[in-house]
């Protein structure tokens, strides 16, 4: 009878599938408090739902415990210009059959396209003995920009070819087998939007931003520098990050002064007694 029981238990057990939703931070190297750990949740979860983190996961992946899988969905905007989001943004749709499940990632193609980039100005030609180096700052960093802003809008341009076909299809029967060559910087594009029930508005203006390292130069006045590209970003006044490269040397010398220190310490403290 004992055994029948355990055996109903199980079964009821089966019958469930577990879903757990947070918003908190995951443990990136944040440190143990700032964060929660996956070994806080039970392990009797199925799938963890991922909110608060920006970057898009949206494929699930094993948890460290090893007992559920996490699926990190990420925010549905580019909202802090960083590098995991200038990955194409996903929802998905969980199909769930008793203990199994699956998971379909569908990209967002309602998002302002975004493109991020880097650059050290050592390696770029730049002297900064020159007494001109403001201005020849300005001109290389303006020139990487377009090249983001150039990337940015070709990826826009392929979002709404894969939009224009998706609209196409779900007003003509839902046949997915078929391709639309759609001019989306001419007419087709008017169209596209009237059939939508979302759109960007003015979506020439992408997102960039571009990292400078920095190290043995100053840096350039950033909405000043923005200015230039009012009307072809949506982000004119940040899209420069400067940055310096951490010293490893620094660290290091300040912990041999701080040995040094304690050495010295302890050194007055044994002749003192």
């Amino acid at each position: 009878d004992d055994d029948d029981d355990d055996d109903d238990e199980e079964e009821k057990e089966n019958e469930w599938f577990n879903i757990f939703a947070l918003h908190q931070n995951r443990d990136f190297g944040r440190g143990s408090k700032n964060c929660v750990h996956e070994s806080m949740i039970p392990e009797w979860m199925d799938l963890v739902v991922w909110g608060h983190e920006h970057e898009c996961n949206i494929t699930p992946t094993e948890s460290s415990v090893g007992t559920f899988r996490i699926t990190q969905p990420g925010s549905s905007i580019a909202t802090s210009l960083t590098e995991g989001e200038s990955l194409t943004k996903h929802v998905g749709i969980l199909d769930i059959r008793g203990s199994q499940f699956r998971l379909l990632p569908v990209p967002i193609m309602c998002v302002r396209s975004f493109a991020l980039g880097h650059l050290c100005l050592k390696d770029s030609g730049l002297d900064n003995e020159d007494l001109r180096i403001d201005e020849n700052m300005a001109e290389v960093l303006g020139e990487q920009v377009r090249k983001l802003i150039e990337s940015a809008r070709d990826n826009s341009r392929l979002m709404k070819n894969v939009r224009a076909n998706e609209t196409y299809n779900d007003h003509n029967g839902g046949n997915n087998d078929v391709d639309v060559d759609v001019d989306v910087d001419g007419g087709d594009d008017k169209a596209i939007t009237k059939i939508s029930k979302f759109h960007i508005e003015k979506p020439e203006r992408v997102l960039v931003r571009l990292k400078v390292e920095h190290s043995g130069f100053s840096t350039i006045h950033n909405q000043r520098f923005g200015c230039q590209f009012v009307n072809e970003v949506a982000n004119p006044s940040d899209i420069l990050l400067f940055h310096r490269k951490r010293s490893t040397t620094t660290s290091s010398s300040s912990s041999s002064s701080k040995h040094k220190k304690n050495k010295n310490a302890n050194t007055n403290d044994n002749q003192s007694q």
